[in-house]
Parts: C-alpha cells; sequence; structure tokens
C-alpha cells in the first residue's frame, strides 16, 4: 500500500525520483516477502529452492531501488552507488544462470521447526561459493549508507542525515548481519 501511495506521489510530481525509487522498493519487498513465506512454509527441498531462487529477484531490486533512494535522497556519491549496483546486477545475471541460484548448489532437505506454535521451515543446503559476490555488495552497501550519511551531514541536512541516514545504515547493516549469518 506504502508504495502504491509513492506511486502517486510520483506521478504527480514526476522531477521527485525518489519517490519513484521508493515506490520500486517497496513494491519488490512486497514480491519479496511472499517468496519469502513461501520458504517458510516449503515442505520440500525443491520448493524451498523454488521460493529462494524467485525471492533473490525482487530483494535485489529492491536493494538496488533502495540504494538509488538514498543516492538522491542522502545525496551519496555517484561511484558508490554504480558500483554498488553493477555488483549486484552480476549477482543477478549468475543467478539466472546458475542451476540452483548464487545461493546454494543443492538444497538436500527441509527441516521444520516450531516456533510461537507455527511450524516454519530452514533448509540444511550445501552452499554455493558464488553467495559471496552478494555478500560482499551488502558491505559495500553499508559503505554506501554510512559515506551518504556523512555526506548529507556535512552539507547541513543533519535532521536528513539522521532520520534517513540512521535508518538505511541500520537497514544495510541487519541484511549484512542475516547475511552472513547463514554461511
Amino acid at each position: 500500500a506504502l508504495g502504491l501511495i509513492y506511486l502517486r506521489f510520483w506521478w504527480a510530481e514526476r522531477v521527485r525520483t525518489a519517490y519513484l525509487a521508493f515506490t520500486i522498493s517497496c513494491i519488490s519487498y512486497t514480491l519479496f516477502s511472499w517468496f519469502e513465506l513461501g520458504m517458510m512454509k516449503a515442505a520440500t527441498p525443491q520448493d524451498y529452492l523454488f521460493s529462494a531462487w524467485w525471492a533473490f529477484l525482487p530483494g535485489s531490486v529492491g536493494l538496488i531501488s533502495f540504494a538509488w533512494f538514498a543516492y538522491l535522497q542522502l545525496h551519496g556519491r555517484k561511484w558508490l552507488f554504480v558500483t554498488y549496483g553493477s555488483l549486484r546486477i552480476l549477482a543477478i545475471i549468475l543467478h539466472l544462470i546458475l542451476a540452483n541460484g548464487i545461493n546454494f548448489r543443492r538444497v538436500t532437505a527441509v527441516v521444520g521447526r516450531t516456533v510461537l506454535g507455527e511450524t516454519l521451515s530452514y533448509p540444511i543446503t550445501v552452499p554455493n561459493p558464488w553467495m559471496v559476490l552478494p555478500h560482499l555488495s551488502h558491505v559495500l552497501l553499508v559503505i554506501f549508507f554510512l559515506d551518504a550519511c556523512v555526506r548529507c551531514w556535512r552539507l547541513g541536512e543533519r535532521r536528513q542525515a539522521l532520520t534517513f541516514g540512521i535508518g538505511t545504515i541500520l537497514f544495510g547493516t541487519t541484511i549484512l548481519l542475516f547475511a552472513l549469518s547463514v554461511l
């Protein structure tokens, strides 16, 4: 819903591309969460792999568009944004080429665990060594967010640096920590 609201705002003021970046990010994360739910409810390795493979695509689009939003809103460095986007696009291309995607060589089993009365699935996998590429892009994303926040602060936009900057840094750090926890 939030993505559609900002799509309406962008439609009215098309020069404000930050609204478009935020819209794409919201819609991508909506799709990502649908596939994430599929992973949590997967009963077989094939079901899990299907959801994980498809989740990578809207997740990557969401991350790139969120970085675009930070680039526009926090006045981030263009070369850092382009480097991050290029790494992520390379990860998408490899993900599309590799049989089971960039994260797994294979999923050998899916195990259920009860959490708060709900059975959730998690995989037993053989990780793909190429999964390092998305992890490196997460590190670069956090560096980009930190740099953009500092630049925004130095430009005198302290309120924007605090609200958007701290939010993006927490977002990027959370993603990085979750990504590294699967190694």
